[in-house]
């Protein structure tokens, strides 16, 4: 029987069977041992199959997927973390203050969304915080990501304009909601699904970051199915996994009117010679603050 993974725990896992059936499963042990990469083999979003055995159902193999979002492990032993998979996109939520959500970290998920072909929504959230200059860098900030061709909101989850964009946005589609502790994801899964009492973490004060209140990350089903969230633990750092150094230049959407203009057909836009991309740099129709960090990140993967 077919099912799908609403959350990944392990060992245990529960799934949705093709005929609506919530149930608890175990993973087979020689789908435990498959891949020594993953700190988990099974993601959340995946299409498995279920066998019966006794009181058990068990998951004997898992689909294909379409696509998945992965980032580096920081569990000791294991290299990657499948966030979700098989998903119509990817829900960054940031903010700007209280906790303040960097570039970098946002740079890197959608490095991993271009890498795997996903759509990424950039929701820039709580700027009802924001003082006039910083509105205006929020403002800043949403201009040069839409120019990428990137989908982006300035929200307050406490106004209900905010709630209905989001709404739109999230609709009919299979969503992963991402971002750092404490940047308003339990808030918003909760304006939009009003029986999802999800807990909302405060910030603290100390060091103004968020506490996590997702511990594992959960497919939830809103406006009777025909829209789902996958909402994931706030995460720290999205170290990149499995991006080779040479197809980096493919994730940056702005590169490509440019290198292919290049002069040699497998410029990295460092060093080469008649480099179109760093000629668009110098020309300023492309960031150098997105040049400069896609250098930093191939010399990462190198």
């Amino acid at each position: 029987m077919k099912a799908r993974v609403l959350k990944a725990g392990g060992t245990w896992n529960v799934v949705q069977t093709s005929v609506g059936e919530i149930v608890k499963t175990r993973l087979k042990g020689k789908l435990r041992l498959q891949n020594f990469e993953s700190n988990n083999p099974i993601a959340v979003g995946d299409w498995v199959e279920l066998s019966r055995e006794k009181d058990d159902w068990l998951i004997k193999f898992i689909y294909e997927r379409e696509n998945s979002i992965e980032r580096q492990s920081t569990k000791i032993g294991k290299q990657v973390q499948i966030l979700a998979a098989n998903i119509d996109q990817v829900v960054i939520i940031m903010s700007l203050k209280n906790p303040k959500s960097s570039l970098g970290f946002l740079d890197r998920i959608l490095v991993s969304a271009e890498s795997s072909q996903v759509k990424a929504c950039i929701l820039f959230n709580k700027i009802d915080l924001l003082s006039k200059n910083e509105i205006e860098q929020a403002y800043y900030c949403e201009e040069a990501y839409q120019k990428l061709g990137y989908t982006c909101r300035l929200i307050s989850l406490k106004e209900k304009n905010g709630i209905i964009e989001i709404s739109k946005i999230v609709r009919g589609k299979l969503s992963l909601l991402i971002g750092n502790s404490g940047v308003g994801k339990s808030t918003l899964v909760n304006s939009l699904d009003e029986r999802k009492n999800r807990l909302v973490g405060k910030i603290s004060e100390a060091n103004s970051k968020g506490k996590h209140t997702t511990t594992l990350a959960e497919l939830l089903f809103l406006e009777n199915n025909n829209t789902m969230i996958i909402d994931a633990p706030g995460i720290k750092e999205f170290g990149l996994y499995s991006i080779k150094p040479d197809k980096l230049r493919w994730t940056f959407p702005e590169f490509l009117p440019y290198q292919k203009k290049c002069k040699f057909s497998d410029c990295m836009h460092k060093n080469e010679p008649h480099c179109e991309v760093k000629l668009a740099v110098a020309e300023k129709k492309i960031q150098l603050r997105r040049y400069n960090y896609y250098l930093e990140l191939l010399n990462e993967l190198q």
